[in-house]
């Protein structure tokens, strides 16, 4: 493959793992690495434990893995020139941030739901929940904020409390962040099908159009999605005043991070190779290739995921363990469980 071939094929994101890729290889290795010990400790904290951030989790320890392969590359002409070695680690690139998207996606669902909940004798909503300011808070939680129980002053408890249920709200937030769950799905069903073909193109050219073609579509969907998740935090927190604002603030920084991968992803995937270690203009092996990748795919990826896992998500969106996963309330039109 260090040859030019009579064909061409799409650009692999990053280009080819070169010696100009070892050391930022190595420091992003070691930078997911010391993120995987509080990812675990998340999953087994009582007090953090929660299945809406899985998929970050093991995104966290892939990471790991693929730069660990990526900095064995750089120095090894074999794997370096390994079809089958890129189509992994364009796979891993390709599939990361549409993760974490779900992710958020999952975090924004808790937090709306959970402003929707009025007054009620129960500990948590029907997504399985606690919705802020209106239940009691756990003894731990009570012994930090005050005899009372409760976060916040008593005043303004009591005037959300007395604020009614919002059922018909929440059972339009469940749809519309339901079908966005499946538009996430269909974008990694799209991913797979273009990273699939992905080593086939390298080899013969065949299906180089239709994996391009998949390529931009699911980066295009995801972009989308991870827009609309923007905006929807961003409205929750201008319009709507039952939604507590740091939540929404932090889903916006983290969603504009993701979105930043999503356009550079766009802007790289336009340009098509004959070698994947071409030094030939937009073959993505140039040094400032290389340094707008780290900085725009590598970099916003890192400190999405180091946002996520140093914040408290189960106490900062009240996730409760599993987030909000149901399309409906059981009864009586209020989130019960």
């Amino acid at each position: 493959m260090s040859t030019n071939s009579i064909f061409k094929f799409p650009v692999p994101v990053g280009g080819a793992p070169l010696d100009i890729d070892f050391a930022p290889s190595i420091v992003s290795c070691v930078l997911y690495a010391l993120l995987v010990p509080l990812a675990l400790f998340r999953l087994i904290s009582r007090r953090s434990r929660s299945t809406v951030l899985l998929g970050t989790t093991g995104f966290t320890i892939e990471r790991v893995a693929s730069y660990a392969f990526r900095t064995y590359a750089a120095r090894n002409d074999g794997a370096r020139e390994s079809p089958g070695l890129e189509t992994y680690l364009q796979t891993a690139l390709s599939s990361g941030y549409i993760t974490i998207g779900q992710d958020l996606l999952n975090l924004l669902r808790a937090l709306l739901v959970n402003s929707t909940v009025g007054s009620a004798p129960s500990r948590s909503s029907a997504s399985g929940t606690t919705p802020m300011y209106v239940f009691k808070a756990t003894s731990q939680e009570a012994d930090r904020n005050g005899e009372d129980g409760y976060q916040g002053s008593s005043a303004g408890l009591l005037e959300e409390s007395e604020r009614g249920d919002q059922p018909r709200h929440r059972h339009w937030i469940r749809q519309v962040c339901g079908i966005a769950s499946l538009v996430f799905l269909g974008a990694i069903v799209v991913n797979v099908i273009g990273v699939v073909g992905f080593k086939d193109a390298m080899k013969t050219g065949e299906h180089s159009v239709l994996v391009q073609q998949m390529r931009y579509a699911s980066a295009a969907i995801v972009l989308l999605l991870l827009d609309a998740i923007s905006w929807g935090a961003f409205y929750a927190l201008l319009c709507l005043p039952r939604v507590p604002k740091k939540p929404a603030i932090f889903i916006v920084v983290v969603s504009l991070l993701l979105s930043a991968v999503g356009h550079y992803r766009l802007v790289v995937m336009a340009h098509w190779t004959t070698s994947l270690t071409s030094m030939a203009p937009g073959a993505q092996n140039a040094r400032k290739d290389k340094i707008f990748f780290y900085l725009f795919h590598v970099a916003p990826e890192w400190l999405a995921v180091a946002l996520l896992m140093t914040v408290n998500a189960r106490e900062m969106f009240r996730t409760g363990l599993c987030g909000d996963i149901r399309m409906s309330d059981r009864r009586g039109g209020r989130a019960v469980n």
